[in-house]
């Protein structure tokens, strides 16, 4: 910077000395008008700024930064349903250590919110949060020692902790104000990641109570669950300008999308790796690719249930797609619905019904829809009705009654 500074000077200096010799030697006794040209600073003007002056001028023009909170998180009723689950299983790794961990800094946060300043609120909250953050790492490091596979637990673990972390900071006013672009990406984490990382625990806790070939089921039910809450158009509450990539809503059409095909594909492949890693659920046959094929098309028929028809709308596509897709794929999972059951464990005198059951409401669901033809629907409604109080009569009369306990000798 000095010497760029110095070469400017020199260069300065020697244009000048020159003009003063070419005015000595060439004035005249005839009076003429000043030329511009004699100007010794006109070579200043045709200089570029220095770069110690840009500096000053950056820091001359620079002006403070004004914070302002763009409101406060709105959505935690629904966060906090979704984490309630999960929470109580983290809570059960760290039992009445990470209990007490929370109620201190639960009180200390308290205690320095009712002073005022924000700011210290979300230092006590950081400070609070990194010892129980590792002490719930530590609880669940020592079940690798029981298996491998406990990794994923790890992991899952150590995410839902972060978020939920990022959940409690939302609430701090004065980490709204300093990083307003953070707490954009923190809500859609939670909208995003967040429910399939607690569907993932809950379904890992339920794995010690149930059947490893039914986890794939629930979780897509579970996750299906959640997901009816965060895919539908949200306003966020940290967006305020609208772009012409992105509207203002917390999920943007590109994520949905990409969320969707995950929700299709991940039960199916939860299927195939419990059938790789656990000895319980049998090596792969004829009711097991039925299996899979059950659901892959649950799946499939859920995710037309969700809230997709932004989706198409941003492909440019008819959302009768949608609708030829539900029915072909709920046709094909009510169609293999009674083996699959049937491996679960169900017994049941009515299973066998069961798909033709699914069928009469299904049909009877599109009569009530359809609002031509009156007369002639009103006749097959009472029909279908007719029908399923036919199968309930079935139903009552093959179900077994005067059952009697063996008498004890």
């Amino acid at each position: 910077m000095m010497e760029s500074f110095l070469v400017d000077a020199e260069n300065s200096l020697h244009h000048r000395s020159s003009n003063m010799q070419n005015n000595s030697q060439g004035s005249s006794g005839e009076d003429s008008e000043d030329d511009p040209l004699d100007d010794p600073f006109l070579y200043d003007k045709f200089l570029p700024d220095p770069a110690w002056a840009k500096v000053n001028k950056e820091e001359a023009e620079a002006k403070p930064k004004i914070l302002v909170d763009p409101g406060p998180f709105r959505y935690n009723q629904r966060v906090f349903v979704t984490s309630l689950p999960a929470m109580m299983l983290v809570l059960a790794f760290g039992g009445e250590t990470l209990i007490l961990m929370g109620a201190i800094g639960t009180t200390a946060v308290a205690l320095v919110s009712q002073l005022g300043d924000s700011r210290r609120c979300v230092i006590a909250f950081v400070v609070i949060f990194i010892p129980s953050h590792m002490y719930i790492i530590a609880s669940v490091l020592p079940l690798l020692w029981l298996s491998v596979w406990h990794s994923l637990l790890l992991v899952l673990v150590n995410v839902f902790v972060v978020l939920t972390a990022c959940w409690v900071m939302l609430q701090f006013k004065a980490f709204r104000m300093e990083e307003p672009g953070l707490c954009s990406v923190a809500e859609q984490m939670l909208f995003t990641v967040y429910p399939l990382v607690c569907t993932c625990l809950v379904c890992w806790g339920l794995g010690a109570v149930l059947p490893a070939s039914v986890i794939p089921t629930v979780f897509s039910f579970l996750w299906f669950i959640l997901l009816q809450l965060y895919l539908a158009p949200t306003l966020s509450s940290f967006r305020v300008h609208a772009t012409t990539d992105e509207n203002l809503d917390v999920v943007q059409v590109p994520i949905v999308a990409v969320t969707v095909i995950v929700f299709i594909c991940l039960g199916p492949f939860l299927f195939v790796f419990l059938s790789l890693i656990v000895p319980s659920t049998g090596s792969f046959s004829v009711i097991s690719v039925v299996h899979f094929v059950f659901i892959l098309s649950l799946t499939l028929f859920l995710s037309t249930l969700l809230s997709i028809r932004q989706i198409f709308e941003y492909l440019g596509l008819p959302f009768t797609t949608a609708i030829y897709g539900r029915w072909a794929s709920g046709l094909v999972c009510t169609a293999i619905c009674y083996p699959v059951l049937k491996a679960y464990g169900f017994d049941s005198h009515f299973l066998p019904l069961l798909p033709v059951a699914i069928a009469i409401f299904a049909t009877l669901g599109v009569v009530l829809a359809f609002k031509k033809r009156q007369v002639i629907m009103a006749g097959l409604a009472f029909v279908l009705i007719s029908s399923l109080i036919g199968l309930f009569v079935l139903w009552i009369q093959r179900m077994p009654h005067n059952l009697q306990y063996p008498s004890s000798r």
